[in-house]
């Protein structure tokens, strides 16, 4: 079963050519094109204005999320200076990849409220203007593009919102090819099939409750372990577990962060996660994205070696906003004769991502991994909530 679409995606600063795909049974993808955006701005330096206007675009993240969207800002997001059409407004044309949910048909168009300054003081006054009636949580004003709702307080429907201005996005709808799989033969072309799973929520008994249902479903589905070892590394633990599997083994590290999370672990977290990466086929970390800063931290560790195929499944809220270049550049570095995605998929979260849910979802990606049967149209559609979706895997082989 098959839509066809043609898209381009920017991953950080790595251009990923005329194809590229999404695939989810959550999300429609689109491309987003706002030709004739526009920002308040004091500054002359065009690098400073592309800041300031990624600062107001990022507003369709919270706006998206409120009817179960989202928008790659950190990824895709391209913007192309204008003229100032005005002393202290420029005129830009902007892209990117959004998600839109698929009970409704995707429209021709979105109209998204927008800051009309993405300055700091510009920011703070949208922000005192509209909080907290047009939020959903309050993370203060430097992170309002997340809580934003402008549904909510009846602000979508302005005709000309003080401090804000309507900007009208024309949708493209993009292909899925939602018969691919992962790529299990390389995964088990070894004899092993080696997970690093992660849980680091912000309280501890919720990490350590994650990972102890995450263990209990390895045990339900796979048996008991043949090996299993604990090494506590005190403000966290690696348990690492080895299951028999008709392909070899299956070894799981699980890390337990109960003190802290993967910005402040420090060198002895990362010394124990890059010590296990280049070999690793699956990286699933579940926990709080830290408003793309945990995301952030952890996608810019890990040590990589060629020909390394890699799934990495980032379970925490709004991952596909977040998510960055660096992986691709990564994998890039050590396979620069092939594609950025060619030996990594990338599985992420378009929406918040519920605690409880977290093993859960792990569990069945490292399941859909181990057997190699299921699509990931298919792997995905028994994740119970975050509506994730699969970057990377137009160029999987059957």
């Amino acid at each position: 079963m098959k839509k066809i679409r043609p898209l381009w995606v920017l991953i950080g600063c790595v251009f990923l050519g005329a194809s590229h795909r999404t695939t989810s049974p959550f999300i429609t993808p689109a491309i987003a094109v706002l030709e004739d955006g526009q920002i308040v701005t004091e500054s002359t330096d065009p690098e400073a204005i592309k800041r300031e206007i990624k600062n107001q675009v990022k507003f369709t993240i919270g706006a998206l999320n409120e009817i179960g969207g989202g928008a790659a800002i950190e990824s895709t997001l391209h913007i192309e200076l204008k003229d100032r059409i005005r002393e202290n407004t420029v005129a830009y044309k902007a892209r990117l990849l959004i998600a839109y949910p698929q009970q409704y048909v995707l429209p021709q168009e979105l109209q998204v409220v927008l800051p009309a300054s993405g300055s700091r003081d510009g920011l703070k006054s949208f922000y005192d203007a509209y909080s907290p009636r047009c939020s959903s949580e309050n993370h203060g004003w430097s992170s309002y593009f997340y809580d934003y709702r402008p549904m909510r307080c009846g602000l979508s429907q302005q005709a000309e919102p003080a401090l804000g201005w309507r900007a009208t996005f024309a949708l493209e709808v993009q292909e899925e090819h939602l018969d691919a799989k992962p790529e299990t033969q390389k995964v088990w072309e070894d004899g092993k099939y080696n997970v690093i799973a992660i849980f680091g929520n912000t309280n501890s008994t919720d990490s350590t409750r994650s990972a102890v249902q995450f263990r209990q479903y390895l045990y339900n589905w796979f048996g008991t372990p043949i090996a299993n070892q604990m090494d506590d590394h005190g403000r966290f633990s690696v348990q690492t577990m080895q299951f028999r599997a008709h392909k070899g083994v299956m070894v799981v590290s699980l890390f337990d962060l109960f003190d802290g999370n993967v910005q402040t672990l420090g060198e002895s977290f990362k010394s124990a996660f890059e010590a296990l990466t280049p070999d690793a086929d699956l990286v699933a970390y579940n926990g709080h994205s830290g408003l793309g800063a945990n995301v952030g931290a952890l996608t810019h560790m890990g040590v990589f070696k060629p020909d390394q195929y890699q799934v990495y499944f980032l379970n925490g809220c709004d991952s596909f906003s977040y998510v960055d270049g660096r992986l691709a550049e990564a994998h890039v570095a050590q396979n620069p004769e092939s594609a950025p995605t060619k030996y990594l998929d990338l599985i992420l979260t378009v929406l918040p991502s519920a605690f409880e849910e977290m093993a859960y979802g792990t569990a069945r990606v490292v399941l859909g991994l181990h057997t190699g049967s299921a699509t990931y149209y298919q792997m995905l559609s028994n994740i119970r909530n975050a509506s994730p979706l699969v970057i990377g895997e137009e160029d999987n082989e059957e």
